[in-house]
């Protein structure tokens, strides 16, 4: 029989070896574990991110290689001799470091991957300007899956290599004398995994500086393209320019002026029946149409910015002078720019004569007989009465031609000036636009089917009636009740005061646009031979506002006629 000491021995030894192997069971369930969480994110079945994949790898793999020492330690007391050349030898002592490094490594590996991760969400969010970018950006994604899958492989040889550690271990703990062999096999192989670690970070070096390369390259074809638009819209701009300088070649064709002496700015000896000034239309032409309106607006040479008119919508007490903020003035001039309307001409004419009456001063348009119907010519206008009917038939163009005439409609009573509109034919032609206060105004049109006309060439005025049956024209009469009300209040208001005050305020379109208020004072009074007055003044105008109501306060109604070189403005008589 065997010695019992020998046996108990034995045996402990056995139960310890029986020990290890559970634990290692364990262990290797983690590392199958931790493979198949891996495997899983690879084919896309694992929803974690790419950072939290590989902080749950690396924590496995630090937990697998602390429980392999762990293990060593717990080994036979009894054996402790050997226990402690396994545990406190020199190469177990490089294997530890080595695992460090390992752990260093792809703590530091990760970082690069976050930034690398980073970078390519930034070059996802970067469009792609060209199909040679495409390709290379394809083949750049390319790259970096396979270096992604390279990284992958890595992983999957680092987990293999802990298998053949732990392995090597449990052959460590049955072949005792051989340690030292494997211990420095173990080492190798630690080194290896180092190596490649390196290798994975030089190509990882690589990956970024491709990403570099890309993006610069990329930075150079926004540059190329940003080159492109600035060229293109320079060009745009050059042949804008161009355009406008063309429409003021054409619209300043201007005619010699007529200034008298009576004016007190010219020696010209006044005569019979004498116009006292004849200077430029303020008529706004476009030859492209309703849609280059803007466009005027914008290039006006005359008031550059229009600091100096109010929009209707803004209009407010304080911008009367502080002596006249008079509540009657304030709501006349409102009810004026609500009676305010936009006119647009689409012909010229053939009556229009070659000579103002009696003088050798070229009337305005007479070389634009010929003109076709799409040379547009835009001014202002007032309505000064309405008058509604009802019970039969609308005399409109709408209602002539329906077989169901609307039995209610308006007739519309307009002023404007005579150099706008020069008789019947180019009254059959003209369409007003109403209430248009801002840009976002409703379209409101009505084509001027007149029934009535009425011109004095001198004078520079012109009346006529229109008829329109639209609906939203009800609000009309009421509109000039209340301008004939504060007409009167504001007349007798200022009648004695006039001549000193010389106050004086003008509604019109300019440049075709939304209706603008201007307030300023008269500078002359001119006496024409029918004793009409005719006056001047430097209150804000721009072209497009030759009809719009002129209002010196105190004096009646006057229609804004045109402007000298000087920059002197002056109304019809």
């Amino acid at each position: 029989m065997r010695p019992y000491q020998q046996v108990a021995e034995v045996v402990s030894k056995l139960h310890n070896l029986d020990s290890i192997k559970e634990s290692l069971k364990k262990l290797l369930v983690d590392i199958d574990l931790a493979k198949t969480k891996g495997e899983s994110w690879i084919e896309e079945k694992e929803e974690s991110s790419y950072q939290e994949i590989m902080q749950f790898i690396a924590k496995k793999t630090s937990e697998i290689l602390q429980w392999l020492l762990s293990i060593t330690k717990q080994y036979d007391k009894r054996n402790k001799n050997v226990a402690d050349k396994v545990l406190h030898s020199e190469e177990l002592q490089s294997i530890n470091n080595n695992v460090e490094d390992l752990r260093s490594n792809v703590k530091l590996q990760t970082k690069k991957l976050q930034k690398l991760q980073l970078k390519l969400k930034e070059q996802q969010t970067l469009a792609s300007t060209s199909r040679e970018l495409e390709a290379k950006f394809l083949d750049f994604k390319e790259q970096i899956l396979q270096e992604l899958h390279s990284a992958s492989t890595f992983m999957s040889d680092l987990q293999l290599k802990c298998n053949l550690i732990s392995k090597e271990f449990k052959e460590h703990q049955e072949l005792d004398d051989d340690n030292d062999k494997k211990m420095a096999m173990i080492s190798q192989k630690t080194e290896t995994v180092v190596k490649q670690q390196e290798e994975l970070s030089i190509t990882m070096g690589n990956i970024m500086r491709k990403m570099d390369s890309l993006e610069s390259e990329q930075n150079n074809i926004q540059d190329h393209m940003r080159d492109n638009r600035r060229f293109t819209e320079a060009l745009a701009q050059i042949v804008d320019k161009v355009k406008a300088t063309e429409r003021k070649t054409t619209q300043k064709k201007e005619i010699p002026e007529f200034v008298c002496k009576f004016t007190g700015l010219s020696d010209v000896p006044c005569v019979m029946n004498c116009f006292h000034m004849i200077g430029q239309h303020e008529q706004q032409i476009s030859e492209d149409g309703w849609s280059d309106l803007d466009t005027h607006l914008t290039d006006c040479e005359k008031n550059p910015g229009h600091t100096n008119l109010i929009p209707v919508e803004n209009f407010k007490l304080d911008h009367l002078p502080s002596g006249h903020r008079n509540i009657d003035l304030f709501e006349f001039i409102k009810t004026v720019a609500d009676l305010t309307v936009k006119v647009a001409v689409t012909s010229v004419s053939p009556n229009r004569p070659e000579f103002w009456p009696n003088t050798n001063i070229p009337y305005y348009f007479y070389n634009h007989k010929e003109s076709p119907t799409q040379f547009l010519r835009f001014g202002s206008g007032v309505i000064n009465n309405v008058s509604k009917f009802t019970g039969r038939a609308c005399p409109c163009d709408k209602c002539e031609h329906s077989d169901n005439p609307s039995k209610e409609w308006w007739s519309l009573k307009v002023g404007t000036s005579a150099n706008l509109i020069f008789d019947e034919i180019e009254a059959s032609v003209t369409s007003l636009r109403l209430f248009y206060d801002n840009k976002d105004s409703a379209e409101l049109v009505v084509k001027v089917t007149f029934t009535d006309f009425f011109k004095d060439i001198n004078r520079d005025i012109c009346v006529f009636t229109c008829v329109a049956c639209d609906k939203r024209l009800s609000v009309l009469a009421k509109m000039v009740k209340r301008n004939n009300e504060l007409n009167k209040k504001v007349f007798e208001n200022y009648l004695q005061s006039r001549d000193h005050c010389k106050l004086m305020f003008i509604v019109s379109h300019p440049h075709g646009c939304h209706k603008q208020i201007s307030i300023g004072q008269w500078k002359s009074k001119l006496k024409v031979s029918d004793g009409s007055n005719r006056f001047t003044h430097l209150t804000c105008t721009c072209p497009g506002s030759t009809g719009g109501a002129v209002l010196c306060v105190g004096y009646g109604w006057h229609a804004h006629s045109g402007s000298l070189k000087s920059g002197l403005n002056y109304s019809s008589s």
